[in-house]
């Protein structure tokens, strides 16, 4: 099978496609860091002409990894066999073209047979052999090989089965000594922590700091009553519901400092309760939002016109999505900024093209990625995905509640959708909607009645993470980003099992948010089940990180993993906020947008949890929602973790 040739950005080169990679399951016996060590050389190609009537690739070195060949060497290869005629018919499609580039591993041809091999990847292997120093030949696409444990095995999808771009950069960083492909889930969790158990689902949830004493608390939404819990000491939960005057039955929530006086606000459902503090935090409901209608869905606070100040989204089951400018005096106003006025589907809020502007996907009909123009109106990206919010026997409403988050750029946001079974996800190259899911390995690895995802990185390794609640009491699924575009089925590839340890993660979910909740440095999962049932499941990831002296290369990597915690403050432009964290050399080595994870309607906290794997100085850079920037020193040469509550700096706080 033929596919199209996309092009990755991250080498700023073209991706050659041969045959269409398969979405194999991961041999974590089988990795590329092998292969580096076992040839002698390593080669970026660029094809130069093309014979298809010779079944011939003309080709110079554009980059010597590894061995003796020299930038600019000429070389050809031929493919011979059954292979031959796929070089006419890929030049014909245009998967094949000059100026693709892709990397060889090659013995030496002064070598006995066994060690002249050579292996070419353009987005899957293809075996050959060496014949002279300028002379390839490529006779099969795959055979038995023998794995780093001396196993048999009869594919070579195990080894790397992603974008061949991305397999160029992961060896260019392994000759530098600074790749990081992990063979298993580094993590842990502790057994579940059952917060409290409603008489009806739990529909929303929020994790979030409303008193401001700095420890994060709990907000539980369900038609039985809503629910909040207050975190009176370190793990430890009172429910102030009665106290705090709270009657209400809602479906979801969002909080956030709707008029900018340094205290949270409460939207359950769509209803705003006022955080006021008179010798102890209370909440006082208000009338501010009027956003009556039936089929009421979700809503959250979302910045959406650059002034900083929250503002809100709804959707309805039947007339679509809705927008209330919040005017700063205590009053949201309808707003017609053409949005979608039908459907029945989950939104997501980021920024998808980059230029600091809310966009926004909402998952109805074949997905409308609403790009937000400088008027404030939105217009749906043109795409050809095929995009199905179906589940069970043609229900619709009850998936594709996903997240933006970067997957292989550290400073771009993609699109991470759940469906039915597995995820998609969609990358932004140069303005085109690209899928790029068929790279990920197993993030197609799914379950039943996907519903809603979250990206934080739960494994605390510098990778964004995603983690999934399933409809109907099917399993959850938490799936590593292990970098280079690849994912990682988690409850795989472990050494200790279970990984969840407690029925949360089995028992489904209809609500979900993430945060560091004991303020350790690791974010960890809160669940809202359909039995009523509030989880919390604790990470203890960071508890593994012990020196030995039987490490493995990925061990000890995130030996040196340093922590920066961020707690992002302002009277405004929080929601929306851009967190970065750069390097000596200016690069974007990590980013989280806030706001980004409201899955069903739930609410994430305004803090971010950054891992890097080299020690040294860098940068953290806030861009608040309308614009105004922070940026502040951090030293992570020496403490393990920092923790910094980064504020705005400017006139904007002397009153707040």
């Amino acid at each position: 099978m033929i596919l199209s040739k996309p092009r990755n950005l991250l080498c700023g080169v073209a991706t050659l496609v041969l045959a269409g990679a398969a979405q194999a399951v991961i041999n974590p016996a089988l990795q590329p860091d092998v292969y580096f060590q076992k040839y002698d050389n390593i080669v970026v190609l660029e094809i130069g002409a093309i014979d298809p009537a010779a079944a011939k690739l003309s080709c110079s070195v554009v980059k010597a990894i590894k061995g003796d060949y020299q930038s600019g060497t000429t070389i050809d290869i031929v493919f011979a066999g059954a292979l031959a005629g796929q070089v006419a018919e890929r030049a014909n499609d245009g998967s094949l073209a000059k100026g693709d580039r892709f990397p060889v591993f090659a013995g030496k041809p002064s070598r006995r047979k066994s060690n002249r091999q050579i292996r070419m990847y353009a987005d899957e292997f293809l075996v050959g052999e060496v014949q002279t120093e300028n002379l390839f030949q490529i006779g099969i696409s795959e055979e038995v090989e023998t794995d780093s444990e001396g196993n048999k095995v009869n594919t070579l999808a195990g080894i790397f089965c992603g974008m061949t771009s991305e397999l160029i950069k992961m060896l260019e960083d392994m000759a530098a000594d600074r790749d990081y492909y992990p063979r298993k889930a580094y993590v842990k969790f502790l057994p579940d922590l059952l917060v409290d158990e409603l008489p009806k689902s739990v529909e929303g949830v929020a994790m979030y700091d409303l008193n401001g004493d700095g420890m994060e608390d709990l907000v539980a939404c369900s038609p039985a009553g809503d629910r909040i819990y207050f975190q009176v000491e370190p793990m430890k939960f009172s429910n102030v519901t009665e106290k705090l005057g709270i009657t209400s039955a809602s479906v979801s929530c969002s909080v956030a400092d709707v008029d900018c006086d340094g205290l949270a606000d409460l939207m359950l459902g769509t209803t705003i309760y006022k955080g006021k503090f008179d010798k102890t935090y209370t909440l006082e409901k208000t009338d501010w939002l009027k956003a009556e209608g039936d089929g009421f869905k979700s809503a959250s606070f979302v910045e959406l016109n650059g002034d900083g100040l929250p503002d809100v989204v709804a959707s309805f089951a039947g007339t679509g999505l809705r927008a209330f400018l919040n005017s700063g005096k205590g009053s949201f106003a309808s707003a017609e900024l053409a949005l979608p006025s039908e459907g029945n589907g989950y939104f997501v809020p980021g920024d998808w093209n980059g230029d600091s502007r809310t966009d926004l996907f909402y998952s109805h009909a074949n997905g409308f990625l609403m790009e937000q123009g400088t008027d404030g109106t939105f217009k749906p990206a043109a795409h050809n995905i095929e995009f199905s919010f179906r589940t069970g026997v043609d229900e619709y409403g009850q998936t594709g509640a996903g997240v933006f988050m970067p997957t292989y750029l550290p400073n771009s946001m993609d699109l991470v959708v759940p469906i039915e079974k597995d995820w998609l996800i969609i990358s932004n190259e140069e303005g085109v909607l690209t899928d790029i899911t068929v790279w990920g390995n197993e993030i197609s690895e799914g379950s039943d009645y996907h519903l809603a995802t979250v990206a934080a990185d739960l494994n605390v390794d510098g990778y964004m993470d995603i983690y999934t609640v399933c409809d109907q009491q099917k399993e959850n699924r938490y799936i590593i980003n292990r970098g280079y575009g690849s994912y990682m089925h988690a409850k795989v590839h472990v050494d200790e099992k279970p990984l969840f340890k407690g029925p949360a993660h089995g028992s489904g979910g209809r609500s979900l948010a993430v945060g560091d909740i004991n303020d350790d440095g690791a974010p960890d999962i809160l669940i809202g089940n359909e039995k009523g049932q509030l989880f919390l499941i604790v990470n203890d990831t960071l508890s593994m990180r012990q020196p030995g002296e039987l490490l493995t290369k990925d061990e000890k990597r995130l030996l040196n993993v340093r922590l920066c915690s961020v707690r992002v403050l302002g009277p405004k432009g929080v929601v929306g906020a851009k967190v970065r964290l750069l390097d000596a050399n200016g690069a974007v080595v990590a980013r989280k947008d806030l706001g980004g994870n409201v899955a069903t309607g739930c609410s994430s906290p305004d803090t971010v949890c950054f891992a890097v794997r080299t020690p040294g100085n860098y940068k953290l850079n806030v861009e608040y929602a309308d614009g105004h920037k922070r940026e502040l020193d951090v030293d992570l040469t020496t403490e393990k973790r920092v923790s910094i509550v980064a504020e705005r700096g400017d006139s904007e706080d002397a009153g707040w």
